[in-house]
Formats: structure tokens, C-alpha cells, sequence
């Protein structure tokens, strides 16, 4: 039954993750923004530990506070109290630990592919030929090396996120942070960056935390889908994918799949539901 595969996790870090292994720790994390009316809750109490190379998933109703989350671990915002440590040394801003791909490709306009995926590796001190040499490697990881020379107006949506992805790797971070990248394309294009990412991430050995609205997205990348309460934000279940590597289009068709992504679909309904209350 599927019910027996889930794990119920609220808010406790998992025992069996050593000190070892574990990449990102987070404890009795709390972010509250200050209104004119009065208080927000975004994330309340909220602990989770991600192991090195994890590939997890977030997903749960509008406004339960995924995105905050994923702002605080990357440093782009800071936390009301709790704590967060990428291995061990806690977060006090950005990194270069700590690589980010948003929704929006954010890609400068007036630059080539090659020079958007160098810009990163020019501040960071690197020679031209170094620049040149490591952009070209992760162009070619994505299946863009042919459009070096081309500019962003010139290239598809697909093709734009792909440029962001290869710019995010080049830095070489430890943690890749996906704040829903592929929510804007069509359902081909979405499917075959699915299968790319996934790739990549097997060669590359990321850490990989990524936020989605699609819960078959969710089952298809993650070893581990995240389960988000309705304001105030929670971590309200952690849910094991336990269908092997490598994955593609197919395994949507699996029975396994199909009895995952309907579990955690009925427990994301649940979550809309009490917004709509």
C-alpha cells in the first residue's frame, strides 16, 4: 500500500542521517514578515536535514512559504530565528557554495550564451581560457555548446533555462537551489529538461533542492518529495521515492509512480483545501 511507503517527518530530522552525510541542516527555523496590519508567518518551526547529493523535491499550496525557505538556505534572506548550516558552517548570506536557478531565466540580453555562463567564473578571478573552457564544458553538458555564439532573444524558453542551468553548475556550488525552473515552459520542454537535469545531476553529484507545483515533477526528479502546510509553512510529511535511477518519460507509466505521485497528490490536496478555507 502506498500509505506504508511514506514516512512521517514533521518538523523532526531524520536519525538516521550521520553527521556525515548531511549537507544542509535546518532547526527550528521560524521567518515572520512584518505587515502594516500586523504579522505574516511564512515558516514556523520548521527542521529538515538533506544529505550530500540528495535530490529533494518541495511542493504544497501557494504561499506556504517553499520559496522563502529556499531564499534563507541560499542567503538571498535571513531567517527570523532557528538556524541553517550548509556542512556545518551556518548561513550568513550568499555563497559560492550555494548556486541558484530561478522560474525567470534572468540572463543579461547584451551578452552571448558563452559570456552569460563565464559571468559567474570572470568573478571569481578565472582566466579567460579557463572562463572559455569550463563554459563550453557545461554548454555541452546541456545540449547548447552549438549556441555559444548566440544571444538570448535568439533562443527558446527551454533553451533560456538550460543557459541558467549551465551558468548555476559552472560555478561548481556544492548545493544547486531550483526555485521552480521549469514552471513557464510547455509540457515537451518540460519533460525533456526533466530527463536533462536529472543527467546532469547524476554526473555532476549535486546537491539538488528544487521547488515545484507539479507533483508528478516532484516524483520524477526527487529520492525524497517534501510536503508544505498551508500558512504558516511546515514541513507536514517527507515522502521516500523508492524507484530506482536512472528515470525518464517512462517511468511516469510505472505502476510504482503512479501509486507515489497519487499519496503525495492526496496529501498536497489536503493542504490547498485549508487555504481555500
Amino acid at each position: 500500500m502506498a500509505g506504508n511507503t511514506s514516512k512521517l517527518m514533521n518538523n523532526v530530522i531524520n536519525p538516521q542521517h550521520s553527521k556525515e552525510q548531511i549537507k544542509i541542516e535546518i532547526k527550528g527555523l521560524n521567518k515572520v514578515y512584518k505587515t502594516r496590519t500586523g504579522e505574516t508567518i511564512a515558516l514556523q518551526n520548521t527542521d529538515l536535514t538533506i544529505k550530500n547529493n540528495e535530490f529533494v523535491c518541495v511542493v504544497g499550496p501557494s504561499g506556504c512559504g517553499k520559496t522563502t525557505l529556499l531564499n534563507i538556505i541560499g542567503g538571498l534572506e535571513e531567517s527570523t530565528s532557528g538556524s541553517i548550516k550548509v556542512e556545518g558552517v551556518e548561513v550568513k548570506g550568499p555563497g559560492k557554495e550555494r548556486g541558484v536557478v530561478f522560474q525567470q531565466y534572468a540572463l543579461f540580453p547584451w551578452k552571448t550564451v558563452l559570456k552569460n555562463v563565464e559571468f559567474g567564473l570572470k568573478l571569481r578571478g578565472l582566466s579567460k581560457q579557463e572562463r572559455q573552457a569550463k563554459a563550453e564544458h557545461y554548454l555541452d553538458l546541456v545540449g547548447l555548446k552549438d549556441f555559444a555564439h548566440a544571444y538570448p532573444k535568439e533562443l527558446s524558453g527551454g533553451m533560456k533555462q538550460r543557459v541558467a542551468i549551465a551558468r548555476a553548475y559552472a560555478v561548481e556550488p556544492e548545493v544547486l537551489l531550483m526555485d521552480e525552473p521549469f514552471g513557464a515552459l510547455d509540457a515537451q520542454t518540460r519533460a525533456q529538461l526533466q530527463e536533462e537535469l536529472l543527467k546532469t545531476w547524476q554526473k555532476e553529484k549535486k546537491t539538488c533542492f528544487f521547488i515545484t507545483h507539479d507533483v508528478e515533477e516532484a516524483v520524477i526528479l526527487a529520492q525524497r518529495v517534501i510536503i508544505m502546510s498551508a500558512r504558516p509553512g511546515r514541513i507536514k510529511e517527507i515522502i521516500e521515492v523508492d524507484i530506482p535511477y536512472p528515470r525518464d518519460q517512462s517511468t511516469k507509466l510505472d505502476e510504482r509512480f503512479i501509486e507515489i505521485k497519487n499519496e503525495i497528490w492526496s496529501k498536497v490536496y489536503r493542504e490547498y483545501l485549508e487555504v481555500s478555507k
